[in-house]
């Protein structure tokens, strides 16, 4: 996982289980090898003992009821097997008795392996020898004695069976590659049953978490009535309901806070209003004579009594939007004409700093079906912006173009563009936002675009920004409205 590569939590967990299966498979896989090897050895050689013994059972029988039939039909049995090079019983003085190759019965074995073999004459495990046959062929040699009693056994000679080591590794070669494919097979399936039961374990660890955070996103902007439902019965149902709890508490503490906006709102107003009314009346000399200088004072303290006005309205606006009690009176708006309205009122302010507007609205654009006021209020706060935000010489353009229910408003400007990571933060309460290459100059409350936000959503449309970042230049602001259709046509005719 290099730096600079973001992975998400399913993904990781997923990546380390994955990982620890690989582990245990092929640490328990390499164990089960060498136990299965070492199981095939021990098979082999168990098999190598039974076929001696069985052999040296068989000549003692032979020997006990003088018939060699049996001898000598063991041994052609013991032929077949294509590990074996050869089978021999020998008479206690070394004479071949019965040989897998009859040219070879009668023949005397004075050579060193079978003396050592004749010399041993205590029943034990066989005695086992690496030899080379006179044509080169690598054996190993098993040797019994023929024993006959208990107490004191009588030597009758001894049993030889020799093994081509060549055909037995390849015979064990096979054997571990059957092994092996066995193990890969398993292996392959225990890693797939891992895996997925890791992605299983991931997504059933990982999607509450995907609940919270999507919840904690809803509340972020604004949801705080939004709930959560998670049902795992451990530590993460737990954080689930302290979540909702805490929701529960941030929506009441909310609507507190609404009320005493509202309720301080209102309050203002009514002094505001009287103030301003006697600050008329003073200007106009109802109450005598002003000096110029009575007059400058009382100039700014009307300036600011508007400020302050326009402010505490912005408040109201804001909490009618938050309640859900915006009311509006739709009537049919020609787009084209209130744009028009826009740049005859904004006109000296773009001169001011050379901004031109540019229009770029389709004649045959449908008309809209809004509230005029209201919609009014988000053109001037938008064209606002947008020409407090352009530098000398730049330009303002609005769009426009229709759908099948809306129509999409666009206004763009040439200005400081708004950084990619403060986009989502455009349309919070309060909430303004500064770069390097905004005026130091420029100020506000920070409610304008949530109110535009509010007035937009009231009319069941959406709005939303763009900008090319800190490294281009300018911004773009869309919002959709309803657009007059017929079905709205045919509704208002129905009312009357």
């Amino acid at each position: 996982m290099s730096a600079g590569i973001r992975w998400s939590l399913r993904a990781k967990l997923v990546f380390f289980a994955a990982l620890l299966v690989l582990f245990v498979t092929t640490t328990f896989g390499f164990f089960i090898l060498q136990i299965s090897l070492k199981g095939i050895a021990k098979s082999q050689e168990e098999s190598r003992i039974y076929d001696i013994k069985g052999l040296a059972q068989v000549a003692r029988e032979a020997i006990l009821t003088d018939d060699d039939t049996d001898m000598v039909n063991f041994v052609n049995l013991i032929k077949r097997n294509l590990t074996i090079s050869y089978a021999m019983v020998l008479y206690p003085d070394g004479r071949v008795r019965v040989h897998t190759d009859p040219f070879m019965i009668g023949k005397a074995m004075n050579d060193e392996v079978t003396s050592k073999i004749l010399s041993k004459r205590t029943r034990d495990t066989p005695l086992v020898q690496d030899l080379k046959t006179d044509s080169g062929e690598a054996v190993l040699d098993l040797s019994i004695p023929i024993l006959i009693g208990l107490n004191n056994p009588e030597y009758h000679g001894a049993v030889r069976i020799g093994y081509d080591k060549d055909a037995f590794d390849a015979m064990i070669r096979v054997e571990t590659r059957q092994e092996i494919k066995r193990l890969v097979g398993g292996f392959v399936i225990s890693v797939f049953l891992g895996i997925l039961g890791a992605v299983l374990l991931a997504t059933y660890i990982t999607r509450p978490i995907e609940i919270l955070k999507e919840g904690s996103r809803k509340i972020g902007e604004g949801g705080l009535h939004h709930r959560i439902e998670v049902k795992t019965n451990d530590e993460l149902q737990e954080l689930a309901e302290e979540y909702n709890l805490m929701g529960k508490k941030l929506g009441e503490l909310d609507e507190l806070k609404r009320d005493f906006v509202s309720s301080v709102t209102h309050e203002l107003r009514s002094p505001m209003t009287s103030i301003r009314g006697y600050m008329n009346l003073l200007l106009d000399g109802v109450a005598g004579p002003l000096t110029a200088l009575q007059k400058d004072y009382l100039t700014v303290i009307k300036n600011n009594i508007v400020r302050l006005g326009r402010f505490i309205d912005n408040l109201l606006d804001v909490s009618k939007i938050e309640a859900q009690r915006l009311k509006l009176a739709p009537e049919i708006q020609d787009v084209a004409d209130l744009v028009r309205e826009m740049i005859v009122l904004f006109k000296p302010q773009a001169e001011e700093k050379k901004v031109s507007f540019q229009v770029q609205i389709p004649s045959e654009l449908a008309k809209a079906f809004v509230d005029k006021d209201r919609l009014a209020e988000v053109f001037i706060n938008l064209t606002s912006n947008a020409i407090k935000f352009t530098p000398e010489g730049g330009s303002v353009t609005y769009t426009a173009q229709e759908a099948a229910h809306y129509i999409e408003v666009g206004i763009h400007d040439t200005g400081v563009g708004i950084p990619h990571d403060k986009i989502g933060k455009l349309f919070s309460k309060f909430e303004q936002i500064k770069s390097k290459d905004t005026p130091k100059t420029q100020k506000g409350t920070g409610l304008g675009l949530t109110i535009v936000k509010g007035i937009i959503e009231a009319h069941g449309g959406k709005i939303w920004a763009k900008s090319p970042g800190p490294s281009g230049r300018g911004s773009t602001f869309f919002f959709t409205i309803p657009k007059f259709t017929d079905e709205i046509k045919a509704k208002l005719q129905s009312n009357y």
